[in-house]
């Protein structure tokens, strides 16, 4: 992983600002804040990809300008979406009355899914002939899997001209597209053991945000900490998502994650890279299960939602001047 970014970073640093389409503006200062972003996330990456550690806490993070903030997804009130400073704002869940007004419609076939999913994650199932359970790698990711089976579920009167129809197919979150995530591997195995796996990534092709949800075999050791599989995928989802033609023009890229790690928890985290440091905001572990539909209701809002079109991704929050001033 780290050798492929190693060969290819600085030709595709380079190459940003250069393989801009015509037609676009072409400001300098926006170029080199450009390529500065790129060398900025390439550094981080590679300190946090070279550590030994599963987790980092609050004072690690510290030293490459990573900050983490709390929000609650529970909390029903309305956002703050004025500060372009707070990862949240660049997000727009959907409206609380939303499931009320658009019920899933459970036929017989989705029936059979989800019982499907909640025998898998019994205490005592066993796929294997041995009787051997399986590992906590193996129970998140089924747990993940039916997050995302809720994009697929029918609802009532969702599509204005078609009635009943689905999350995925209505909303313009799409996650087989041609977006990839530039030497960021779908899982990685560090001693033998799974260490995470990156799902689904949800992609709008008129706005440079990223939503995915990722899979982890390991928690972190206090639940203030953030996981190295965390920081790494929105590092990398960032950096990738900055060399997509049709964004040039955009300097942040807003990714959400929604992180599902053992025993049988998941917690959401939004992230901005906004000039100086990375901004993340995250919420606590939430615990779940197949039979957890509150939750899921809640999660589908955001992961389903827009974004925000009163905060700006094509300048930073603080001001190129300012950030260079600093430096000096």
């Amino acid at each position: 992983m780290s050798s492929f970014l190693s060969r290819t970073f600085s030709r595709l640093t380079l190459s940003r600002a250069r393989t801009k389409p015509s037609g676009t503006s072409e400001n300098p200062e926006e170029a080199v804040d450009s390529d500065w972003v790129l060398t900025e996330l390439w550094k981080i990456y590679r300190g946090a990809e070279d550590a030994a550690s599963d987790s980092f806490a609050p004072d690690e993070l510290s030293r490459w300008n990573v900050e983490i903030t709390s929000f609650d997804p529970l909390d029903s009130r309305t956002p703050d979406t004025t500060s372009s400073l707070d990862p949240v704002a660049y997000f727009v869940p959907l409206r609380v009355d939303f499931h009320q007004k658009h019920a899933r419609i459970v036929d017989k076939e989705t029936e059979d899914s989800l019982n499907r999913r909640q025998r898998c994650l019994a205490p005592d199932y066993s796929p294997y002939r041995n009787g051997e359970l399986l590992s906590p790698g193996e129970r998140t990711a089924i747990l993940a899997c039916r997050f995302r089976d809720e994009m697929a579920i029918s609802r009532k009167n969702l599509d204005p001209e078609y009635g009943d129809s689905t999350l995925r197919l209505v909303t313009r979150w799409r996650s087989h597209t041609d977006f990839h995530i530039d030497g960021f591997p779908d899982a990685e195995v560090r001693s033998g053991r799974g260490l995470y796996e990156a799902y689904d990534i949800f992609v709008n092709s008129k706005h440079p945000h990223v939503k995915l949800i990722l899979s982890n075999a390991v928690r972190p050791e206090k639940e203030d900490d953030l996981l190295r599989s965390e920081l790494l995928v929105i590092l990398a989802v960032m950096h990738s998502r900055l060399r997509v033609e049709s964004f040039l023009d955009h300097v942040i890229m807003p990714v959400m994650v929604f992180s599902f790690m053992p025993p049988s928890h998941v917690r959401v985290l939004m992230a901005i890279f906004d000039g100086q440091k990375i901004r993340i905001s995250m919420s606590g572990l939430m615990p779940c299960s197949a039979t957890s539909q509150d939750l899921y209701d809640t999660l589908v809002r955001y992961l389903a939602g827009g974004t925000n079109p009163k905060v700006d991704t094509k300048k930073f929050p603080v001001h190129p001047v300012a950030r260079h001033m600093e430096e000096l």
